[in-house]
């Protein structure tokens, strides 16, 4: 059975892990079908809902007597942190849960631009973001496997190297492992404080005795 069409919404982040791999390679010829990247990339997918990630507004200060306008937003985590790679067109609310839509997005940065002022500073999204660094580190790791059945000819006192072409996929694999996202987790001490413990629910220690 052959693998689904890939989505429109992820031509752009497959058309960057095809130029952060290198394919097509020197012949002009695709190793990977877009089906196949995007199959990578959907390993990496985290589906965000509201209020999860707010957009934040950069603040246009205007002379004294006139309101600051918000025009330009922009995706932002608990640590102010850019959330960047989102699949195209997401959904954006107000702080109402109304939702509105941008004049212009770039969701490769995270970026989303209203020509009319907005009311709020802050704005929440819905949408899906990836990670194209993860996903071309996992497409390098297996070209590499397909390119150890070449190996290394020597003819008429010519040699023919094959086996350097693994090595720099490898190379730059190893190179994409350390750009790819850090997924943060919460971590509680209990030996620090042991009132602190928590299970899995989020109960402490009395809730999950039953004294509270």
């Amino acid at each position: 059975m052959s693998a689904p069409a890939a989505r429109p919404t992820m031509m752009n982040l497959i058309r960057r892990v095809r130029d952060l791999i290198g394919d097509p390679d020197t012949d002009g010829t695709p190793v990977w079908s877009d089906a196949q990247i995007q199959e990578h990339l959907e390993r990496t997918m985290e589906h965000i809902y509201p209020p999860e990630i707010p957009l934040i507004a950069r603040v246009e200060l205007k002379p004294a007597g006139q309101p600051a306008e918000f025009h330009f937003f922009e995706a932002k985590d608990r640590f102010m942190e850019d959330v960047i790679d989102w699949e195209e067109e997401p959904l954006l609310y107000n702080p109402n849960m109304t939702p509105v839509v941008p004049d212009e997005y770039d969701c490769a940065n995270g970026h989303f631009i209203f020509t009319t002022s907005r009311s709020s500073m802050m704005l929440f999204i819905k949408g899906q973001v990836f990670d194209p660094f993860a996903a071309a580190e996992s497409l390098l790791r297996l070209w590499a496997a397909k390119e150890a059945l070449n190996y290394d000819t020597a003819w008429n006192y010519a040699a023919y190297k094959e086996s350097q072409k693994r090595v720099a996929l490898l190379a730059l694999a190893e190179e994409y492992s350390r750009r790819k996202r850090i997924n943060p987790i919460q971590m509680v001490r209990s030996d620090a404080n042991p009132n602190t413990r928590i299970d899995p629910a989020g109960r402490n220690p009395d809730e999950m005795m039953g004294f509270q």
